[in-house]
């Protein structure tokens, strides 16, 4: 009984992330909170020791949960003891969220697109009857008039202004940007581009595979620059660019670059490089989303399908979409242009992405592309350095 009369309410404990480590906490059940009525401090913490937590209850012992605290997994990086070996369950798939991303000035590029390298006709028919409305295409495939065709064919049921085209800047057009980009309109049969790349940081002179001394990259991203102003594209971006490359475009720009196309895939996350250019303000696309032929075979890969009921290509490209970054399917292959199509119906839970985050430590930066022309950057140059690393601890 209570000094005011009144029937005293028990005192429970449960654990809470203190300075060094986790404690009991008493919580005064009378005013439903761990303050006392006039708002003073809260009673002292009680060490919990390690030895009373039941993993198996995820308890400490003799001490119940009082209603109103979180029951689900702590976050990552504050796990007490026991929990650092039990499984982290996400118990409900959420919603698949947005199959679009914003660009500079509010247009939207289709997180969904795929890849006209290779692709025929009736594949691309059925991607447009799929919903596919991101068309990555590039005068070096030798297509660009056929993919035109198809589309303009199709105007009637997929009008210009729902489609999203992006073409390409070959290598050895760096010194002629404006001849380079009015070849593909005129092939591709529309007026203006939605996205235009820069398709490797490598200038050739015309005709040639030899490199050109006398055209830089900030030269021939000044002539990008021109094409929006003269509206033939609407955006401009960057593909197969390192960091240090972005940067240095990043530095000498008067338009930035709205996008950045690079080979991503679960072998290939190339985080820093996504979470910088993110940052800055670029779209990711991910070019190869699926990786060389032996990826979708992972034993990995085809578990985490299982479990979301999917393909495993529709596995391999949610987890890009995951981390809002674009994918471009390959339209070479009927069945993976319609299995990628329902890649945007649905989500990975977080044990399913870890699954497939592991996968990178398997391949250490290997690439599906990587031609002799090109020496990447490594994975760590670029961007804020780690302290780990000033400091020589890791």
């Amino acid at each position: 009984m209570a000094s005011d009369g009144s029937q005293a309410m028990p005192t429970a404990h449960y654990p809470i992330y203190g300075v060094r480590g986790w404690y009991a906490k008493e919580d005064d059940k009378s005013n439903g909170g761990g303050y006392s009525r006039s708002g003073s401090q809260q009673a002292p913490a009680r060490r919990l020791e390690s030895s009373q937590f039941d993993s198996s209850t995820q308890r400490y012992e003799g001490r119940g949960k009082p209603s109103g605290v979180w029951d689900g997994p702590a976050p990552r990086g504050v796990l007490p003891p026991g929990l650092l070996s039990s499984p982290i369950t996400t118990y409900t798939r959420k919603p698949p969220g947005a199959t679009t991303t914003m660009l500079p000035g509010g247009g939207k590029m289709p997180f969904l697109g795929m890849s006209t390298e290779g692709t025929t006709e009736e594949v691309l028919k059925k991607a447009l009857e799929l919903g596919y409305r991101h068309f990555d295409c590039n005068p070096e495939d030798g297509n660009e008039a056929m993919v035109g065709s198809v589309l303009n064919l199709n105007a009637s049921s997929v009008p210009r202004e729902d489609l999203f085209v992006t073409s390409k800047l070959p290598n050895d057009m760096h010194g002629h940007v404006k001849e380079a980009c009015e070849a593909s309109l005129k092939a591709l049969g529309v007026a203006c581009l939605d996205l235009y790349l820069v398709a490797w940081p490598v200038a050739w002179k015309k005709g040639t595979q030899v490199v050109d001394e006398t055209c830089s990259l900030e030269q021939t991203w000044v002539q990008m620059e021109a094409l929006v102003d003269a509206g033939l594209v609407k955006y401009i971006g960057l593909a197969n660019f390192d960091l240090p490359q972005v940067e240095r475009m990043l530095s000498a720009c008067r338009i930035k670059p709205a996008a950045l196309q690079v080979e991503l895939h679960p072998l290939l996350a190339q985080r820093k490089l996504v979470g910088v250019c993110k940052r800055k303000g670029l779209a990711i696309i991910a070019h190869h989303p699926l990786g060389d032929a032996n990826l979708a075979a992972n034993v990995a890969v085809i578990k985490v399908a299982g479990e979301c009921s999917r393909k495993p290509v529709e596995a391999l490209l949610r987890w890009n979409l995951e981390r809002c970054v674009g994918v471009t399917v390959p339209g070479t292959d009927a069945t993976q242009v319609a299995e990628g199509a329902g890649s945007i119906t649905f989500s990975l839970m977080d044990e399913e992405k870890r699954q497939l985050d592991a996968l990178d430590a398997l391949n250490l930066g290997q690439r599906s592309v990587n031609p002799s022309f090109m020496t990447f950057a490594a994975p760590g140059e670029g961007g804020a350095i780690k302290p780990s690393s000033v400091l020589g601890y890791a």
